[in-house]
């Protein structure tokens, strides 16, 4: 009986260890997820994006804050406004199989001092903001579709990049996008 006992008591302790340094090593690795300018729980974890974004986190610099922060990035600003740059999303939405489900996606950035929320922005700005999606369903012949805002606490907003920015999505006729809000954390 003794035996068994320790058995069971040593399995135990040994568990709870590995459930605290597990615990320990989630949180640190959460902590080391996001600084001031990006997220990277919100993040592709694999592939090209995750990389840039881990070289921003380290250097901890605004990828959205300037012209050629944006154009660093591998992005194109193909329009701006006095307070907004449009962009084409280069990691627009995929199906799993790879299959693209959005006939076009653009990101639409706030410009000049570093925002992450619409009440932080001047009258002027959220009145452009409604211009540039007029503007752009002209310009791309955006029949219909969605807009999303990227604002506030990013494990609520499931934004990347905490900088306010906006998504102007055109799903393939056909095609389903789900646009997520939030994160999951690991083991949920």
């Amino acid at each position: 009986m003794w035996p068994v006992f320790l058995c069971l008591y040593k399995y135990t302790q040994i568990s709870i260890v590995r459930a605290n340094l597990k615990n320990k090593y989630y949180i640190m690795e959460k902590e080391n997820k996001q600084n001031d300018f990006v997220d990277l729980a919100n993040c592709r974890q694999d592939g090209d994006m995750f990389k840039k974004y881990q070289k921003i986190l380290e250097e901890n610099y605004d990828p959205f804050g300037s012209q050629a922060s944006i154009e660093d990035l591998g992005n194109e600003i193909i329009d701006e406004t006095d307070h907004w740059f449009i962009i084409n999303n280069q990691w627009s939405y995929k199906g799993e199989d790879g299959k693209r489900l959005v006939r076009k996606h653009l990101v639409v950035i706030s410009k000049g001092d570093f925002v992450t929320s619409p009440e932080n922005l001047s009258q002027e700005a959220l009145l452009e903001a409604f211009n540039v999606l007029q503007y752009c369903k002209g310009k791309f012949g955006i029949k219909g579709g969605g807009m999303c805002w990227r604002f506030g606490d990013t494990s609520l907003s499931g934004a990347s990049v905490k900088r306010l920015h906006f998504h102007i999505i055109e799903p393939v006729l056909g095609e389903q996008v789900s646009v997520y809000l939030g994160h999951k954390e690991k083991g949920e």
